[in-house]
């Protein structure tokens, strides 16, 4: 598909009953997909757009797929539900908000990913996990109603500011191997059953003190200081 001539692609509603295809497309304005219903899916491999709202009631019944998409301004699935993966790895993109009623009941893929600002899923539900090796990002925010019933797999993703898991429900695995983020903000509450959190390798340039000293006292090893500066890159408001 080649260059969108519209300012934005608007599905708005929408009900697709086929596959629909964006594959290699450009569009100089917003892909709209709010409250749509895609039965097999939206298959948007490299596609270039300004950003992507798969929200508010959207519902795609088959697989999402964003690999290699560049997202400038937000890909928003606020209150979105996705019944198969969403695959958006390698995404090159502002800020992602999985979040507020945002439901996958397949994988969700970020793995390689470059995302400017900030991950955002608080209260969204991840049934099958969240798998973002290699992730390179703001702040990642599992938070506050997060809730993942599969593994979230951060291993050596590169978080500039903060990771913040206060009031996250993590039933599977938190893999941290490798990860560095500059803070961490996080309650034992939140913290899986022993044996599922994952720590070898992680560093943190400024630790909140309580929890690394809690952390310490329940025996997790594999935190590490670092004197490394972090780089913290402003949320994208190119909406």
């Amino acid at each position: 598909m080649g260059r969108v001539p519209h300012h934005q692609r608007r599905y708005h509603g929408f009900n697709a009953k086929g596959a629909v295809s964006l594959v290699h497309g450009k569009i100089d304005g917003r892909l709209v997909c709010t409250r749509g219903t895609f039965e097999n899916g939206l298959v948007a491999g490299s596609l270039k757009v300004r950003s992507v709202f798969l929200n508010q009631g959207f519902n795609a019944k088959g697989e999402v797929r964003l690999v290699g998409a560049e997202i400038n301004g937000a890909l928003i699935c606020t209150r979105g539900t996705f019944e198969k993966r969403l695959n958006a790895s390698v995404l090159k993109v502002g800020t992602v908000f999985l979040n507020e009623g945002f439901n996958a009941k397949g994988v969700v893929r970020l793995v390689g990913a470059a995302i400017d600002g900030a991950l955002i899923c608080t209260r969204g539900t991840f049934e099958a996990g969240l798998i973002a090796s290699s992730l390179k990002v703001g702040s990642v925010l599992l938070n506050q109603g997060f809730n993942a019933k599969g593994v979230v797999r951060l291993v050596s993703a590169e978080i500039a500011a903060k990771l913040n898991c206060s009031g996250g429900t993590f039933e599977g695995n938190l893999d941290l191997r490798k990860a560095h983020a500059g803070t961490l903000a996080d309650d034992p509450k939140s913290w899986p059953k022993p044996g599922k959190l994952l720590l070898e390798g992680l560093s943190i340039q400024s630790p909140h003190t309580r929890v690394y000293r809690e952390m310490r006292n329940c025996g997790l090893t594999g935190l590490s200081l670092d004197q490394r500066t972090p780089s913290c890159p402003s949320p994208t408001s190119n909406l």
